[in-house]
């Protein structure tokens, strides 16, 4: 039988330990999606697989094996330089791998959600301000995994419309709260809210506020009782910066 040998562009999720010297790497990939692979001898003195195993960079994975069964790294290639991200952008890299990691089950390529995470990367790398296009690789994944917000309709079809608030139901949508319950809805978002972000409006608190707490609605539901470790560290460590201030 033929060994099948596949190249892909590909970002580290995660690295685990395999038996005595080798390590099961958890990556996300341009051609194959979410994938495991086994680096063999990696934890080796004498490999230089586990030195090129980087985080946050695209890196060109060459891997032996067929669908179904363990594959096999052949050999890594780094697109370009090692980034060595600070906090907070690191533990935000930490959690886009993180929900990649647990969320994205299947072996189905999506090259919008490979796109933005590229970005994502991008701006983390500059420092740049991140929170939009997290906001964005956050929508994505949820569509790629059949969880998608509609950001133009309600749950009965209507148009969002900026003076209206509304409760999010997942596998339903959007469902307009009556203003005079608005009180009794704990968590509701602003129909001005909504269309701005979709429509790349993102400058005002209210707005930023409204999406990110959408969005960590939606993702949570999805999560259900498992802890994200990338937002323990990030929680501790913005509570070490309230102490120092």
């Amino acid at each position: 039988m033929t060994l099948e040998i596949n190249v892909t562009k590909a970002f580290v999720l995660r690295t685990l330990k395999y038996q005595e010297t080798s390590l099961l790497v958890d990556v996300f990939s341009l051609e194959y999606g979410r994938i495991s692979l086994l680096a063999r001898g990696a934890k080796g003195a004498r490999s230089t697989i586990k030195a090129a195993l980087q985080s946050f960079i695209p890196l060109n994975i060459t891997f032996g094996g067929r669908q179904g069964t363990l594959r096999v790294i052949k050999k890594i290639e780094e697109a370009r330089n090692v980034v060595n991200l600070i906090p907070p952008f690191l533990y935000v890299g930490l959690y886009a791998n993180e929900l990649i990691a647990t969320l994205y089950k299947t072996e189905e390529s999506s090259v919008e959600l490979f796109g933005i995470m590229s970005e994502l990367f991008s701006v983390l790398e500059k420092q740049g301000e991140y929170e939009f296009v997290l906001r964005k690789f956050e929508m994505t994944l949820l569509a790629e995994i059949g969880k998608g917000i509609d950001l133009f309709y309600d749950a009965c079809g209507q148009k969002i419309t900026p003076n209206c608030c509304y409760k999010y139901i997942e596998d339903q949508g959007f469902i307009e709260v009556d203003k005079e319950l608005l009180e009794d809805t704990p968590i509701y978002f602003k129909g001005i809210s909504i269309i701005a972000f979709r429509d790349g409006i993102f400058s005002e608190p209210c707005i930023r506020n409204d999406i990110k707490n959408l969005c960590t609605h939606a993702v949570s539901s999805l999560l259900e009782n498992h802890r994200l470790v990338s937002r323990d560290i990030y929680f501790a460590y913005l509570q070490n910066l309230n102490k120092k201030s």
